[in-house]
């Protein structure tokens, strides 16, 4: 039994004998919440589609995901919920696979990328996974949540880039990275702080030094959580509750294409 939970709402879903599947009637247990996310998202219940809301993609995309994974939403949310929270060694599909699906649903994120900037991209998530010991699809899902793979994403807040880092946490965690140094402010002279500052803007903006600073930021937050992802999560949402379930439930997507390939 697998237990989410949705605007402070448990959600029980019963997996299978086998452990491989959930019984017909899960479906229905999911629509049966559209009041509750109705309630904590806003609009008409009428609006929300689970298969849509859980997955935190458009209509579209959760076509588009499903013909790849050839998954269904709850498959897809069994994939998320029974994946590991850290690099699972031999189990871990091959890097060259990896950097292809990784590569396919970054396009279908954001078609204007050219498939040269989607396998950087892909390839950059898949060394900060390894790098961190995270499991595979997680930074790709934040990719996703954050900005749907928009490099040039600025929210009202501030946030930048494909991973939404606030400049005051880019500040910090690019001069703890070693890869920028903040100038002494009584020291420094303005010319050369205004410099320093474009330096910064740039290196937060960039999408491979984006997804850099974001997993070095996921991995200082998991750290401090005692290893709780979702803790880490949320924390890295700025708060959002909803948030570790959303970035679950993408990952999902993509470990359910990697193990059918």
């Amino acid at each position: 039994m697998l237990s989410f939970v949705f605007g402070g709402i448990s959600l029980m879903l019963i997996v299978g004998i086998n452990g491989s599947s959930f019984p017909d009637t899960a479906m229905d247990q999911l629509w049966q919440i559209r009041p509750v996310m109705s309630e904590n998202l806003g609009g008409s219940a009428a609006c929300y589609n689970p298969e849509t809301v859980l997955l935190g993609l458009s209509p579209d995309s959760v076509a588009n995901y499903r013909a790849k994974a050839q998954a269904s939403p709850v498959d897809i949310l069994q994939a998320a919920t029974t994946a590991d929270e850290s690099a699972s060694g031999s189990e871990e599909s091959s890097e060259d696979k990896v950097v292809e699906t990784y590569c396919q649903f970054i396009q279908e994120d954001n078609s204007d990328l050219s498939h040269d900037s989607a396998r950087m991209l892909a390839c950059r998530y898949q060394e900060e996974e390894k790098k961190y010991g995270f499991k595979q699809g997680l930074l790709l899902a934040i990719g996703h949540v954050e900005s749907g793979h928009k490099p040039e994403a600025v929210s009202s807040e501030g946030a930048k880039g494909i991973m939404q880092i606030m400049p005051a946490t880019g500040e910090e965690f690019a001069e703890k990275m070693g890869i920028w140094q903040k100038p002494c402010p009584r020291k420094t002279p303005p010319d050369i702080r205004r410099a320093a500052k474009k330096e910064l803007e740039k290196i937060v903006s960039n999408p491979g030094t984006n997804i850099q600073l974001a997993a070095n930021i996921l991995d200082s937050y998991w750290t401090e959580s005692g290893k709780n992802l979702d803790k880490a999560l949320q924390r890295y949402s700025g708060g959002d509750r909803e948030y570790p379930n959303r970035v679950r439930l993408v990952q999902g997507c993509v470990l359910a294409e990697l193990r059918r390939m």
